[in-house]
């Protein structure tokens, strides 16, 4: 069972570093623990990991040869950069071959973070799920990504979250989203397991979206329900490009699309909202015989 995030540390802080990581910040009763975990995850927010707890956790990894975990759930740690090429270490060496979900979450990290998990994830033949939301990624770690589908190294991979947040926003563009859309849409690369792609608060625009719809018209994410944009800069045009992509594949089991109200940057720098496309995508939904949720909500700026 999970620990209790209610239970409050009795006693003085352990100063050996194993206890100190193992028991005081992951609440578990020995780190002996390890050796069964399927899960890890953080659950005090005033006990936050650290770069260094990472080696720490990465070394015991190791030292299980090989550990059974499945779940690496740190969202909301202070684990930076140096803290993940730790954890990849360990997946690099073997450490936790049936691992299937990572959770990175507004950790601080950047490209060189994503590049490390990029380059090692081959490693877990189960892998399906990423999530990598509110830190400082650009379009060379999604290069880096698009390169791993060329290679077809995550096959199983079902969830994509690489949003950044609306005050600290990821820098994903058309520049390296376009080609990888492309290269989906003609067969190039693979995503057939794909059901949630989540990309908010980035900078993809009408170019990305529409080749990305072509991969759907194509029938080459059949099995992709969810597809979250919002906030990005596509406009009606991409909107519309979605929803003929829909129509025009009906085994698609897409139905929860959100785009929301797109930023777009005046020459002063200014953010306003533009509602794209729902009426487009609302048609869509009709053709398919079933609801399309769209949402898109009021924004104040």
């Amino acid at each position: 069972m999970p620990p209790d995030p209610f239970l409050k540390w009795v006693g003085p802080i352990p100063t050996d570093p194993l206890e100190y990581v193992f028991e005081y910040k992951l609440g578990w009763d020995d780190v002996s623990d390890l050796q069964q975990k399927t899960s890890i995850l953080t659950f005090d927010l005033e006990k936050k990991l650290t770069a260094e707890d990472c080696k720490i956790l990465a070394d015991q990894m190791i030292e299980q040869d090989p550990c059974e975990v499945e779940y690496l759930f740190l969202a909301r740690n202070e684990i930076g950069d140096e803290g993940v090429a730790h954890l990849c270490r360990a997946i690099a060496e073997g450490a936790c071959p049936k691992l299937l979900t990572v959770d990175f979450s507004e950790n601080e990290l950047s490209d060189e973070a994503f590049i490390s998990l990029c380059g090692v994830i081959k490693d877990c033949k189960r892998f399906r799920d990423i999530i990598f939301s509110g830190n400082y990624l650009t379009d060379k770690g999604f290069a880096a990504l698009h390169e791993v589908f060329k290679r077809d190294e995550w096959p199983g991979i079902e969830r994509l979250n690489l949003s950044g947040a609306q005050y600290n926003r990821h820098e994903i563009s058309d520049a390296s989203f376009a080609p990888f859309a492309r290269d989906l849409a003609d067969g190039n690369i693979k995503a057939i397991r794909l059901e949630e792609l989540e990309m908010s608060d980035n900078d993809i625009g009408d170019e990305g979206y529409a080749a990305f719809a072509v991969a759907i018209q194509r029938g080459n994410l059949r099995k992709l329900k969810s597809l979250y944009f919002t906030a990005n800069l596509i406009t009606n045009e991409g909107a519309k490009a979605l929803a003929e992509a829909i129509a025009n594949n009906k085994r698609t089991k897409l139905f929860d699309i959100r785009l929301g109200f797109q930023w777009i940057h005046d020459p002063y720098h200014e953010r306003v909202t533009k509602e794209v496309g729902k009426e487009a995508i609302m048609a869509a939904g009709k053709t398919l015989g079933r609801k399309v949720e769209c949402i898109l909500a009021p924004l104040d700026v």
